[in-house]
């Protein structure tokens, strides 16, 4: 048990089963989750969601448009079925994140953009400070995806979420 890579940006977590996991947090997430009886799962290939992204000041090699769009696709961390629900389809998915890079905010604003219909909420490890524009990481969720619920790691998951 233990981290798994040898360089240091490297956050892969391999759990005492020998599952490998994309960080501690996230482990430590899903083995809290489990172990106070709440139905989590973590996400496969099957629960990858697809959305189109669009592509500014690019131009297309068959047309020569400049409206062109890019196919991607997303894999959540987690599922989690809340204890009241009767069916697969009142869970909602959960990612998980120590730290919320640049690039993954313009990736997660581009698929809530695309995919408001999706029920996703967000954990993070703390409320660090984002470079662009200057405030706390709370303060750009707030602003930028909006309608998507967040919280910061205690132990436990919020209330409304179980």
């Amino acid at each position: 048990m233990g981290r798994v890579g040898s360089k240091r940006s490297d956050r892969r977590w391999e759990d005492e089963t020998g599952e490998v996991w994309a960080s501690k947090f996230e482990w430590e997430v899903f083995d809290t989750l489990s172990r106070s009886g709440r139905n989590v799962r973590r996400c496969t290939s099957s629960d990858t969601i697809s959305y189109t992204e669009s592509r500014p000041n690019v131009s297309c090699l068959d047309c020569g448009g400049s409206n062109c769009a890019q196919n991607r696709t997303y894999t959540p961390d987690l599922f989690l079925l809340p204890q009241a629900a009767t069916s697969d389809s009142e869970g909602y998915y959960i990612e998980v994140k120590g730290y919320f890079r640049d690039e993954k905010r313009k990736l997660f604003r581009c698929l809530r953009k695309a995919r408001p219909d999706i029920d996703l909420r967000v954990i993070f490890a703390s409320n660090h400070w984002v470079n662009r524009p200057r405030s706390r990481l709370s303060d750009y969720f707030t602003r930028y995806i909006k309608n998507t619920p967040f919280c910061f790691w205690d132990g436990d998951i919020p209330e409304e979420w179980q």
